[in-house]
């Protein structure tokens, strides 16, 4: 949406407002000059002439929003259980709501956890989001490029530290973690969501 819609008409939007704005509205897209393109697309659009643009312009914006309201009909978005997966990802481990998030996983998921283990989850998840998790376990800099891990690469490490005991201190998280980073996605078959599965479980067989 951002390439092509103006910034003040996303701003502090929820997810019900975006879903409710019509993009075929002039006055809720930016301008030509603000499209975002790419740069390959920007560096030959400049060779053009003022009104040689339009017309890419045209079908590029056309582009953006056919796909864009495309995507909004077809994603998930309004899957609970896919949001708080969310919480997982390393910049969410401090959100104030990720307790909760955690709770209803966890109840989606009750087949893996023991009665009394729900309450040890939710203390062990408090505990995650006190710690001082190095930078370097979810991505590494150098100079101005970013380069991002693998979220189960990040979770071997956190599920692996332990206390002076030399105790696992996450046990019980390590069951939702484990558990919910094995689901599968997509559409296929059953034989070949099989062959899948055995795949994620030989990569990750030492998660």
């Amino acid at each position: 949406m951002n390439q092509f819609l103006k910034k003040d008409v996303l701003e502090g939007k929820r997810l019900r407002d975006l879903l409710q704005l019509d993009l075929s509205k002039p006055d809720v897209q930016c301008l030509d000059q603000d499209l975002e393109v790419g740069e390959s697309a920007k560096k030959a659009l400049a060779k053009l002439t003022v009104d040689q643009r339009k017309i890419p312009l045209h079908g590029m914006r056309s582009f953006l929003q056919v796909t864009t309201k495309y995507l909004m009909n077809k994603l998930p978005l309004h899957n609970v259980f896919l949001r708080d997966l969310n919480i997982l990802h390393p910049e969410m481990q401090d959100v104030e709501s990720g307790h909760h998030c955690i709770r209803r996983l966890a109840q989606k998921l009750l087949q893996i956890f023991k009665p009394d283990e729900i309450a040890v989850l939710l203390d062990e998840f408090k505990v995650y989001q006190q710690k001082n998790i190095p930078d370097g376990w979810s991505h590494t800099e150098k100079g101005d490029t970013i380069t991002y891990h693998r979220i189960h690469h990040y979770w071997a490490k956190v599920l692996n530290m332990r206390n002076q005991s030399g105790d696992k201190i996450f046990p019980v998280l390590a069951k939702l973690v484990k558990a919910t980073l094995c689901l599968l996605h997509g559409n296929a078959d059953v034989k070949r969501s099989l062959s899948v599965a055995k795949k994620v479980l030989v990569q990750n067989g030492r998660f």
